[in-house]
């Protein structure tokens, strides 16, 4: 008798044992994985108890996902969303941030109307995604795009958009229509290959909202345009070429919370500081939309070569 009650005991744990293993081999149940590790090298986890933050290493694990999530993550080489991920993961999605590798976007997600805040570092795209044209709550938008020709969209219809930061693998020019961001805080325009060769457009002044300014110029030659942007409070610029014309229309600057100077060395930051003293080295505030990200998700891109 006590021999049989050891059998069934044991077949009870064998089944149990391969039902375990088959509906985590089978299933896929990914969505249902809590690892709070950021040194885990789970290829998909949440980063929240409640689900709302996700940290993906494979967008091809997000097809599993069923459940909404607030905050997406992607910390892959390369990353394809396409219409193989769940309309349902998307639909309440208010953070997308891909990086450090190449995000690919092959479908038009038009589901992503509650996005706050759009990050794709790389790779270049020829045109801005269509579906960022419908979205109303857009505060927070980083790319990067070939050339000026990649802005298909009306930028004026981007009524919340606070920080915009672009860089361009090539231009001429300050593309006009960013001119047309009405609201906008903090603004970067930078070129892979730049500087920008002509002068910026004294359209710019009509930004009333700005108040941060990074952009791939020389200051000397645009002094007085900077200088007629009513709230402007930070400048960076890529370099400057006449350091005389920059003592004599110091006055000009002097408004300024911080400025600087890409790629000044210590010798030329002492000499600028002397008769401009608002001269920082970018210990400047950050205006973006969320400004905080959770210490776990922080901790998981870092692990993962952000």
């Amino acid at each position: 008798m006590e021999i049989s009650r050891s059998i069934i005991k044991l077949l009870v744990v064998l089944v149990s044992v391969i039902c375990l293993l088959f509906s985590c081999t089978v299933g896929k149940n990914y969505e249902l994985v809590l690892d709070l590790d950021p040194q885990s090298n789970l290829p998909i986890r949440y980063a929240s108890i409640d689900s709302t933050i996700v940290v993906c290493e494979d967008c091809n694990y997000l097809k599993f996902v069923n459940r909404p999530v607030k905050e997406l993550y992607l910390v892959g080489k390369k990353c394809v969303i396409d219409d193989s991920v769940s309309p349902i993961l998307m639909e309440d999605l208010q953070y997308l941030v891909s990086f450090p590798g190449k995000m690919y976007l092959e479908t038009t997600l038009d589901s992503l109307i509650s996005l706050r805040a759009f990050s794709v570092h790389y790779p270049f795209y020829d045109f801005l995604p269509g579906f960022l044209s419908k979205n109303k709550h857009l505060r927070h938008l980083l790319i990067r795009l070939e050339d000026e020709s990649a802005i298909t969209i009306d930028l004026n219809s981007f009524d919340s958009l606070r920080y915009f930061a672009v860089e361009f693998n090539r231009i001429d020019e300050f593309p006009e229509q960013i001119l047309t961001l009405k609201s906008i805080k903090s603004l970067r325009v930078w070129v892979k290959n730049g500087p920008i060769s002509k002068l910026i457009p004294t359209e710019i002044s009509q930004l009333n909202t700005l108040q941060q300014l990074e952009v791939d110029v020389d200051i000397c030659g645009n002094i007085d345009v900077f200088s007629q942007i009513p709230n402007l409070e930070y400048l960076l610029v890529s370099s400057f070429s006449d350091l005389d014309l920059l003592y004599s229309e110091r006055a000009k600057l002097q408004h300024l919370k911080g400025f600087d100077i890409v790629g000044l060395n210590d010798e030329e930051f002492e000499d600028l500081a002397k008769f401009l003293p608002m001269v920082k080295r970018r210990d400047w505030p950050k205006y973006m939309y969320k400004k905080t990200m959770k210490r776990d998700v922080r901790d998981a891109i870092e692990h993962n070569g952000g």
